[in-house]
Formats: C-alpha cells, structure tokens, sequence
C-alpha cells in the first residue's frame, strides 16, 4: 500500500523553505528567500481571529439575549456606554 507524502509548511516562513532555481546551463541550484516575515503575518492572524471571536461573541449577545436587551432597561445603557 502506498503512503502519500506531503509538505506542509507555514507561508509566514518562507525563508526556511528552499526553492529550486533553474539555471540557464541546465543546471539546478538551491535558494533562499531573505528576511523573516513571520512576526507581521503571525500579528495579522491574531488580529483577524480575534476579531472574528468578537463579532460571534456580539452576535450570539444579540440573538440569544434579545429578549432581555429589549426588556431590562439597564443593558442598552452599558452597552451603549461600552461601544
């Protein structure tokens, strides 16, 4: 039975994986890409996920406790007051 292999690897860090570069004399040599962008890509997801459990987080607020948004005068204001 064969096993298929795959490569996983991070886009953020891309300058750990090798590319193969193709050289006019048909010959083949390994390079690099320079610099790390891991730590903007890293501060991008964490900011969209955190984003995203927020807006579920809102949402659910909203549809779970509208009947009491909508009866208990002092949530309105606190809400109002926090956003």
């Amino acid at each position: 039975m064969a096993v298929n292999e795959y490569l996983l690897f991070i886009m953020c860090r891309l300058d750990e994986q090798p590319f193969a570069v193709h050289l006019c004399d048909n010959k083949t040599d390994t390079k690099y890409l320079y610099g790390s962008y891991a730590a903007a890509s890293e501060f991008y997801v964490f900011v969209g996920v955190t984003a995203f459990l927020y807006c579920l987080g809102i949402l659910l607020f909203y549809v779970f406790g509208d009947d009491k948004y909508r009866n208990v005068e002092l949530i309105p204001i606190v809400v109002s007051m926090c956003g």
